[in-house]
């Protein structure tokens, strides 16, 4: 089943529970979180790096 990363981040323990349930690793929401996070900081400094390349064309061109 696919779940979308704002339901892994608002019911975290209610997967892993349910992981348990079907007996299977609730390890794999924990990865999905750390996954999750390193997305979201990477699209932090991706977003930078685009502004100042921006920035820098304009002064140039």
């Amino acid at each position: 089943m696919s779940v979308g990363t704002q339901r892994l981040r608002d019911d975290a323990d209610r997967l892993r529970a349910g992981a348990i349930a079907k007996r299977e690793d609730p390890a794999v929401v924990d990865a999905a979180l750390a996954a999750d996070a390193s997305r979201r900081e990477l699209s932090v400094k991706v977003d930078a790096l685009r502004a100042e390349r921006k920035s820098i064309s304009a002064e140039v061109g």
